[in-house]
């Protein structure tokens, strides 16, 4: 087996409740290079048994990146595939943070689920120990309620991917959400629908593992020299977060202004910037596991009706898809749009374009590091 990988695949059927594992074969891990790459062929080989996206026929995977868990800078993504219920077609979106990596330190290169769930679950991974666990008391709650309970639940280092009210509802545009308040995101394509109609809320993940790879004082060095070149390339990053991009990207036309209705936005755009918005509520940066750019602004302001600050982390989707679309430039609300979610955005806009943008980016952990051959690494 290639290093990389740690050579197993799960599999859940949630109308049989069957757990089993296969072991992933050289030829499959030679060509397909984990991913999305991996999620299409295990779906391709079974997509004429696929009444719909809605269907318990669908197949549903979790796949991390082929580097995941390592400490490549940024190998952290899972990618989520499913034929999607927006398009009917080909469905793939995706998230940083740590829950991919935390997958294959479980000892899995994916997750596969299958079938239908009676009534809500949720599956807690625990390394060799599969469970899949009733999720009655989180079912209809909001994802940050559902991430703070199931961690209550099962352990707190653990990881949870999960869905909130839409994707419950089916909503063709429902995201997948990883990481409680850190709000990654894979919101592409609606695969947070396949996960409610599979009546399945959440994945909860905690691997205790390692990685394999060929040379970890090698690319622990190799590593370590981009990541250090990443500091000076990307220095806006460390001081504000992608929110710090905010102006540039309406100086160079591709900020959605009501849509892409509107034209120029420079003032307002300024406004809800990461420089201002560090300057006037700014708290620290974050960055997703494994990667050494801190993507991610933590900001603190008050909530309504309290003078206790509360933290938000507002990225540059955050800063200039929400605010933008929906006209609004006060700092304060676009900090309350990472909270609140996008929904609200979208409805105050009125504006006939189906298009919603979605939220992705990454922010999980302040510090950085991998289980190459079973050791963590950390800066």
């Amino acid at each position: 087996m290639p290093k990389g990988y740690v050579g197993k695949l799960l599999w859940v059927d949630l109308t049989s409740g069957k757990v089993a594992t296969t072991a992933l074969d050289e030829a499959t891990a030679r060509a397909c290079l984990g991913g999305s790459g991996l999620g299409a062929k295990l779906i391709h080989e079974r997509v004429r048994t696929i009444k719909g996206p809605l269907d318990p026929s669908n197949v549903l995977c979790f796949m991390p990146g082929l580097l995941c868990g390592t400490v490549v800078p940024g190998a952290n993504r899972t990618m989520v595939c499913a034929l999607s219920p927006a398009t009917t077609a080909w469905g793939e979106a995706r998230a940083g943070g740590a829950w991919g990596p935390t997958l294959k330190y479980a000892g899995y290169d994916g997750l596969i689920v299958t079938g239908k769930a009676k009534a809500p679950v949720y599956l807690w991974i625990e390394n060799d120990q599969v469970e899949i666990r009733p999720a009655d008391r989180v079912w209809g709650k909001g994802f940050f309620e559902t991430d703070a309970r199931l961690l209550e639940e099962t352990h707190k280092d653990a990881v949870v991917a999960g869905i909130g009210q839409a994707g419950e509802k089916l909503a063709a545009m429902a995201c997948v959400m990883f990481e409680g308040t850190y709000a990654r995101s894979a919101g592409r394509t609606g695969m947070g629908a396949v996960m409610g109609s599979k009546h399945l809320k959440a994945v909860v993940v905690r691997g205790t593992g390692g990685v394999p790879v060929a040379n970890p004082t090698g690319l622990m060095k190799r590593a370590a020299e981009y990541g250090g070149k990443e500091k000076t390339l990307f220095k806006r990053n460390f001081d504000l977060g992608t929110a710090g991009t905010v102006m540039a990207t309406e100086a160079v036309g591709d900020m959605p202004i009501r849509n892409f209705l509107g034209g120029r936005w420079a003032e307002k755009a300024e406004r809800v910037s990461g420089q201002v918005m560090f300057k006037k509520y700014g708290k620290h940066e974050r960055s997703c596991l494994s990667c050494p750019s801190n993507c991610t602004l933590v900001v603190g302001r008050p909530a309504p009706g309290s003078a206790t600050p509360r933290s938000t982390r507002p990225s540059a989707p955050s800063a200039a898809c929400a605010s933008a679309t929906a006209s609004r430039s006060s700092p304060a609300a676009t900090s309350s749009a990472t909270i609140t979610g996008w929904t609200r955005s979208r409805r105050a806009t009125r504006s006939p374009s189906p298009w919603r943008p979605s939220r992705r980016g990454c922010s999980a952990r302040r510090s950085w590091g991998c289980r190459c051959a079973g050791e963590t690494a950390r800066r």
